[in-house]
């Protein structure tokens, strides 16, 4: 708590005359990092301090990872590893990496976290982190042998966590591979623009797929988009009624009541 009140904090005169010097941010964090691994350990924890008091996400990284590690006075490993987060969504590699270690690495590892892990490696892989490459296979290699079943619990907690072009990739791979489980979310995605570009006709292309397999929620989104011309596609009444057909012969409880309060509706006009 006591860091994070030193980003209102006005800067130190030091930092002042540093900054006066013409030293960015960044620069007094590569010093600082230099004077710590050369054994000025208390010089080098201060020249971060600077950088950190001025929104420097790779200071926020170092120091971090110092007190995660207890090296920091004042600042305790739960408050390292926020600021670390913190230079991870920046965008800071390194800071990425550390994060899929800190997942992967939780006593209490499940799926949230095992993705969460994945997610961070995939992120410090694309800026260049080569120890990420090695990290990013092996969980790859890890998730290519899943079950069908574990493989749904596992990629779609990407969507929960709001990662939604790597949720995208790995629906896209699969359901280009066979995996039927896949073809409703690609389907969903493509609809809504999440995690790819709105395209209708690609979204209908899926759905149908999903719904021609016998999946259940494909064939009632197809029910309802048919029936209200939703988007880009067309009313149309045959196919909307032939989609509810198939939802409710699957056991659909929401295509077999909205086809119970037709039929009633139906009952009553003829009469």
């Amino acid at each position: 708590m006591e860091m994070r009140k030193m980003m209102v904090l006005t800067i130190s005169i030091v930092s002042c005359v540093l900054c006066m010097n013409g030293q960015t941010p960044l620069e007094i964090t590569k010093m600082g990092v230099e004077k710590y691994n050369a054994g000025e350990t208390e010089k080098g924890i201060e020249l971060l301090k600077q950088a950190f008091e001025q929104y420097e996400p790779n200071a926020w990284f170092y120091l971090g990872y110092l007190a995660i590690n207890g090296k920091v006075e004042g600042m305790s490993p739960e408050s390292g590893r926020f600021w670390v987060e913190k230079s991870a969504e920046q965008g800071v590699g390194q800071a990425q990496m550390l994060m899929g270690n800190l997942c992967l690495s939780d006593n209490k590892l499940d799926d949230e976290k095992f993705m969460k892990g994945y997610a961070w490696y995939r992120k410090a892989k694309a800026q260049g982190v080569q120890e990420a490459v090695a990290s990013v296979a092996q969980m790859d290699s890890i998730i290519n042998s899943f079950s069908e079943i574990e493989k749904g619990i596992y990629l779609r907690t990407l969507c929960y966590q709001k990662e939604y072009e790597l949720a995208f990739e790995w629906f896209e791979k699969e359901s280009n591979a066979g995996n039927d489980s896949f073809l409703y979310d690609l389907g969903f995605m493509y609809y809504k623009g999440i995690g790819t570009k709105e395209d209708c006709a690609k979204a209908e292309e899926w759905m149908v797929k999903a719904a021609t397999k016998g999946r259940c929620r494909a064939q009632w989104f197809l029910y309802n988009v048919y029936t209200w011309g939703e988007n880009c596609f067309k009313e149309d009444a045959d196919k909307a009624v032939m989609w509810m057909k198939k939802a409710v012969a699957q056991g659909y409880n929401q295509a077999y009541f909205m086809q119970e309060y037709q039929n009633s509706w139906m009952s009553k006009v003829d009469r």
